[in-house]
């Protein structure tokens, strides 16, 4: 695509202060380095020599990556990418569409443009309706009417949820096999298993790694972009299914994801994930041997937070189930994420040639739950020193006023839909499911209120997100039934390291895992009403109740 036909610009405020001063509207394009249709889109529409002039002449134009800000993309989608977005200088929406063919988009164009210069003063934004979320109480009720979406959404014949276009969906399989876990309901340990055993067909067998969809439902067409933050879903998703079953494919399927994001997703200099690899029909469709001579498609080298963070959690996990190495490249990346990612408690969005876009829930609430899973793993306190800042600069500034917690923080100088916060059902159920590890590590009351002010935010409509609603529902669970697991001894003490290893392999959701030091959490351990220990030992309880205290790694394992 020839790009100097159109004079892109940034979403700030000099493009839309030109589009008010010159009365022009603005022509918003959501694009994504990964998307076919987008560089369809570049290639066709956008390189055609009248549309260019159309645009450059008659609108501001302004280009935004998806990735790199999810925030606009949240408020301005027409439900998928590309977006093309027409606005007023206000940044109100007039109209859109996702593809424009060429001869299709110059009509818009005109049109759009002779209706803005009569009516520019009467498009106003929709009224916005203000109303506080309706609260109820936590229950056991939420798990099962979001187990009943899932079971009905769930495709029998094929396996994953809805229709196609299909997308792999890891948080409802996670809440299918944490549902086995808990019940031992067959049908749930089916439905997840004959999901990940679909996917399979969005799955490249000969370099690794799933591709982002299926346009057909029998997962055999695949979308070819590969994205950092949907393997590593679906790794945590085949980990855990190996952990259920214990069958080989399933590992195997784990090992190979594992494989493609360390060879090439992982930047061994920088120490970091990176962010997609790009689609490209042609190349995938040759095999192992004509593909080694072909060039692959190219890799988004920007560096996500959130994504980061949910790769390294991924990782972590296999370093405790598969090969300890994980773990290096797990910690390395949040090393990353600590040093050029992070000011004053504060996660920037991602890092290009420096920290990029700060102030979106998202990339604190996951680097703070991956920072505490270092903590507990490594015992390193930096981690989960980091992890309380971020927390503090959470409930200091994301907090809403009936509960929970905004998407963005407050920017005065924001433009359009940006200027409306939104509380986001997933974010918010990863906030709670952070403040919850975090009340149980340290013994902290108000992490568990703010906890639970924000799962209650959500009980009045935790059914309008159909199996989107999964890791609310099992945010609620953890919150309402967690199974604590003290482990009391010596960080580094090979007694104490092997019984927290047993405890962190164990596949049980609803655990929140406490490693306390005789020597320094004292304190804490009175208050909690242990007996300070000779050696290590490990209590697992459930609401008040406690087994006898465990000593040993096979004893944990069998009482987990």
């Amino acid at each position: 695509m020839e790009k100097e036909l159109i004079a892109w610009r940034e979403w700030d405020a000099a493009a839309f202060e030109e589009a008010r001063r010159s009365k022009k509207p603005v022509i918003l394009d959501i694009t994504a380095v990964w998307c076919h249709w987008c560089h369809v889109m570049d290639g066709t529409s956008y390189s055609d020599g009248e549309v260019a002039e159309l645009i450059n002449r008659l609108y501001i134009p302004v280009r935004v990556d998806v990735d790199r800000r999810p925030d606009i993309a949240e408020r301005y989608s027409f439900g998928g990418y590309p977006t093309t977005a027409l606005l007023t200088s206000e940044g109100v929406v007039i109209t859109g569409g996702t593809y424009v063919p060429p001869e299709q988009l110059k009509d818009l164009l005109r049109s759009v443009s002779d209706f803005y210069g009569k009516e520019e003063g009467v498009i106003l934004p929709p009224k916005e309706e203000t109303k506080p979320p309706v609260k109820g109480e936590l229950s056991g009720d939420i798990l099962k009417d979001v187990l009943d979406v899932i079971l009905e959404n769930f495709d029998s014949s094929y396996g994953g949820f809805g229709t196609q276009p299909k997308f792999p969906a890891p948080e409802a399989v996670d809440l299918a096999l944490s549902e086995h876990r808990r019940s031992r309901d067959e049908v749930m340990l089916f439905m997840a298993t004959k999901t990940l055993e679909g996917i399979q067909g969005i799955y490249d067998p000969v370099e690794g790694g799933f591709f982002r969809y299926s346009v057909t439902e029998d997962w055999k067409v695949p979308h070819y972009e590969k994205m950092l933050e949907v393997n590593a879903g679906l790794l945590s998703n085949y980990l855990r299914a190996y952990q259920a079953t214990g069958k080989k494919a399933f590992r195997e399927t784990a090992e190979g994801v594992l494989e493609y994001i360390a060879t090439r997703l992982f930047d061994p200099e920088r120490g970091c994930f990176m962010g997609s690899q790009d689609a490209d029909e042609e190349y995938y469709k040759f095999g192992r041997e004509e593909r080694s001579k072909r060039r692959a498609p190219a890799i988004d080298r920007t560096v996500y937070a959130d994504w980061n963070a949910k790769a390294a959690e991924a990782f972590l996990e296999a370093s405790l189930l598969l090969d300890e190495r994980w773990g290096e490249q797990a910690l390395r990346a949040l090393d990353f994420l600590l040093a050029n990612c992070c000011r004053d408690g504060r996660v920037y969005h991602y890092y290009a040639k420096g920290p990029e876009l700060p102030g979106l829930l998202r990339d604190q609430v996951h680097v703070a739950k991956a920072l505490l899973q270092a903590y507990i793993i490594t015992g390193k306190g930096r981690y989960l020193e980091a992890a309380q800042a971020i927390t503090v600069h959470i409930l200091e500034e994301y907090a809403a006023p009936e509960g929970g917690f905004f998407d963005t923080v407050e920017r005065p100088e924001a433009i359009g839909d940006l200027k409306k916060k939104q509380r986001l059902l997933v974010e918010n159920a990863a906030a709670a499911d952070l403040l919850i590890t975090l009340h149980h590590l340290t013994g902290r009351e108000e992490y568990k209120v703010k906890a639970e002010g924000a799962l209650k935010a959500f009980t009045g409509e935790y059914k309008n997100y159909r199996w989107f609603a999964s890791t609310y529902a099992m945010a609620v669970e953890r919150f309402l039934h967690p199974v604590q697991v003290i482990v009391l001894g010596t960080r580094g003490d090979p007694g104490t390291e092997s019984l927290l290893k047993e405890a962190l392999r164990a596949f049980e959701p609803r655990k929140v895992l406490i490693p306390l030091d005789p020597a320094r959490d004292k304190e804490r351990i009175e208050k909690l009403g242990y007996p300070i220990p000779e050696g290590p030992v490990a209590y697992i309880c459930k609401g008040t109740v406690c087994l006898p205290p465990i000593k040993g790694p096979e004893e944990m394992a069998g009482k987990l």
